[in-house]
């Protein structure tokens, strides 16, 4: 898993590197929440987007996208696309990690 602890800056090479972290990272760990459905298009959009072109490359079965609702959001409304649909889901109320999300 990988996290923007470099605060990425706009631009060409922000791009270039999103991507190969998403080609390269293990696990992919989505964020939904009321805030992404009301955003219709965005650039995080794309990202979950080529999350889930990877799954497609992969063996059935291979843990990769892992989906985590920090508020009342319900899967079944979720505005993600349909790979995201064929995982579980994890619930962390106000965005707090639990330690049994964290193992």
């Amino acid at each position: 898993m990988w996290f923007d602890q470099d605060e990425l800056r706009g631009g060409e090479a922000w791009d270039r590197k999103l991507r190969g972290q998403i080609k390269e990272c293990a696990l992919f760990v989505p964020v939904v929440s009321a805030h992404t459905q009301e955003r219709r298009e965005g650039y995080f959009r794309l990202e979950w987007k080529l999350a889930a072109e990877r799954t497609h490359l992969m063996a059935e079965g291979v843990p990769f996208i892992a989906p985590v609702v920090i508020d009342e959001t319900k899967e079944a409304n979720a505005l993600v696309p349909s790979e995201f649909m064929r995982v579980q889901w994890t619930r962390l109320p106000g965005a707090k990690v639990t330690p049994e999300f964290a193992e």
